[in-house]
Order: C-alpha cells, then sequence, then structure tokens
C-alpha cells in the first residue's frame, strides 16, 4: 500500500481565497442585479406568450427580486466606499440603469402578450413595484456608503433606475 501526501499548501489555499473578504461587495451586488436583469429581460424578450411558459419569467423576476434585496444587506454591511470604489460602482451602476431600463422597455413591448393572460397583469405590476421599492432601498444604502461630497451624483446615477420603473408601473396600472 502506498500512501500519498497531500501538500499542505493545496489544502490551505482554498481556505484562505474563501476567507480573503471581497474589496468591493457592493460592486460585486451590482454585478449580480446587472446580470440578473439582462436575465429577465432576456427570457421576457424570448416569452412567445405561452401561459406555460410564464413560469420561468416569474422565477427570474423573483431571482432579480432576492438579488436586490440581498445587495441591500451587503450594502448595509459595507464599510464606506473609498473614492477609488465610488467611481467603480457609479460606472456599474450607469451600467445596470442601462439595463434596467432596456429591461422595462422589453416588458413594457411585452404588455400585449400579458394582455391575454388576464391576469397576469396585476402580477407583472405587483412585480415591478416590489422590485422598485427594493431598487429604492437599495439605492440608499448604496449612497450612504459614498463619500459624502459626491453623494448628491450618486443619487442622480441612481434616479433612472427609478424613473424607468417608475414609467413601467405607469403603463401596467392602465390595464
Amino acid at each position: 500500500m502506498q500512501l500519498r501526501f497531500i501538500p499542505l499548501l493545496s489544502l490551505i489555499t482554498p481556505l484562505l481565497a474563501a476567507s480573503t473578504p471581497d474589496p468591493n461587495p457592493i460592486l460585486t451586488a451590482i454585478n449580480t442585479i446587472s446580470s440578473d436583469t439582462t436575465a429577465l429581460n432576456t427570457t421576457v424578450a424570448s416569452w412567445d406568450g405561452n401561459a406555460l411558459t410564464l413560469l420561468e419569467i416569474t422565477v427570474q423576476s423573483a431571482k432579480l427580486l432576492a438579488a436586490i434585496n440581498d445587495g441591500t444587506k451587503t450594502a448595509n454591511k459595507a464599510a464606506n466606499l473609498t473614492l477609488a470604489q465610488t467611481l467603480d460602482v457609479a460606472t456599474a451602476t450607469v451600467s445596470l440603469a442601462t439595463g434596467v431600463n432596456q429591461t422595462i422597455t422589453t416588458i413594457v413591448s411585452a404588455k400585449p402578450k400579458f394582455d391575454k393572460l388576464l391576469v397576469v397583469d396585476p402580477v407583472i405590476l405587483l412585480n415591478l413595484k416590489l422590485e422598485q421599492d427594493a431598487s429604492r432601498d437599495f439605492s440608499a444604502a448604496v449612497v450612504a456608503k459614498v463619500p459624502a461630497d459626491l453623494q448628491a451624483i450618486a443619487q442622480g446615477l441612481t434616479q433612472g433606475i427609478d424613473d424607468s420603473f417608475s414609467e413601467g408601473i405607469a403603463v401596467y396600472e392602465t390595464w
């Protein structure tokens, strides 16, 4: 019988990597939200109007809402952002705002397909309102971590996200 020795370094390295804190957890949260936003956009854009495939949109929307809420928790626990971190977060926020706008536009464009299922519009409206409220909470938590002299700019960057939700909600409130 031959004994094999596993190098100690190969055991310790994954443990060290797992315990290394994320240098910018807010940026990581924004990237997750952006990814989930893009996934929802793709799912809605490719939806054929079939009621049986509506579940995928519901799951994707729930996943996005969970990511936003998790992002709020992350931002609340995070340290205040440095200037460099703030710039990274600002860049990611601009990209997220674009993604949110595209997704809301896609959801508004899909309204005629949703209208055919009658009971779906109220669910879409509720999801948009929940996501808007969660986004407001997330934005407030992130802005609080930005250096004080840049908080007004940060609020301006997040306003576009809120405006996109408001536009989508206005369309679905008229069903």
